[in-house]
């Protein structure tokens, strides 16, 4: 997946800077539901990391399905 490709196919365009706020909440949402749809890990990664790119990834709750997050211990006791 090259990103200018990524671009032009959901926004409509190369360059970012010259989205309208619409136009980037309409890519946006078409990224998610492709992110959605798509069972290939590396295109969901890609997907993943362009929404994160813009500020839109949603949270990967990948880590704690596997493995628990490790809680502080108590090391104040003393």
């Amino acid at each position: 997946m090259d990103f200018d490709d990524q671009l032009r196919r959901y926004f409509g365009t190369a360059d970012p800077a010259t989205l309208s706020p619409d136009a980037l909440a309409a890519g946006t949402d078409r990224i998610r539901v492709d992110l959605g749809l798509e069972k290939d890990r590396n295109r969901r990664f890609a997907l993943w990391a362009l929404l994160h790119i813009l500020g839109s990834a949603p949270i990967s709750t990948w880590r704690s399905r596997t493995r628990p997050i490790a809680k502080p211990r108590a090391t104040s006791w003393i």
